[in-house]
């Protein structure tokens, strides 16, 4: 080091730095996978099988009325009101039949992330709905001919009214829980989050 003078360092770059990453480009993250397609697909396609199975043995109950009303205790008077409407329990068990696999078919193409799952879905929603109405109507007339049969063949005391208010109360409920799912879905898909998401689906991007 010669006297009087200063020492020169080299500059640090010149040193390498222990654990430091290696230069990356600046970018952005893709979007991130959601899961709702997939939880409300797998749930759609459980609902659409348990639909299909329900719709089939509406249709084909009347058929074995007579058997069943042998075998279970007073079911003769139980299966009344099933063989004076056995042709809206067959009309009503297809119809059904049919909601279940449209419903099973939408979560199918849900669950796989397809654009058209949306239309399916409201589709479905959209039957399910009317069906759900007229399932209340064929529960409020088969609770009226139920009562009727207890007071006239079995002499059952039935006070007044009462086949009414258990008939529009069982179709209340009945309404109420067949339209649950339908109308959740239509609320859902109807969501400007979701519709831009599906049209995403159709341009093949993964979200």
């Amino acid at each position: 080091m010669p006297v009087g003078g200063t020492v020169e360092h080299p500059p640090l770059a010149q040193f390498p730095v222990m654990g430091a990453a290696p230069p990356t480009r600046p970018g952005t993250l893709g979007p991130r996978r959601t899961t709702w397609p997939s939880v409300l697909g797998i749930i759609t396609i459980i609902l659409g099988s348990l639909g299909m199975l329900s719709g089939l043995w509406t249709a084909v109950t009347p058929l074995f009325a007579d058997v069943l009303a042998g075998i279970v205790p007073g079911g003769m008077t139980g299966m009344e009101s099933v063989t004076k409407y056995a042709w809206l329990m067959v009309a009503l068990g297809v119809s059904t039949l049919v909601r279940g696999g449209l419903e099973t078919w939408a979560g199918v193409e849900l669950y796989r992330r397809r654009a058209r799952a949306a239309t399916l879905m409201r589709a479905w929603a959209a039957l399910a709905i009317v069906l759900a109405f007229v399932g209340a109507i064929s529960t409020y007339l088969m609770q009226l001919e139920q009562f009727r049969v207890m007071g006239e063949k079995q002499g059952t005391a039935v006070p007044a009214g009462l086949g009414d208010v258990v008939g529009v109360i069982s179709g209340i409920v009945a309404l109420a829980w067949g339209c649950l799912f339908p109308v959740f879905t239509l609320i859902w898909f109807a969501r400007a989050s979701i519709r831009q998401e599906v049209r995403s689906w159709a341009a093949g991007a993964s979200t």
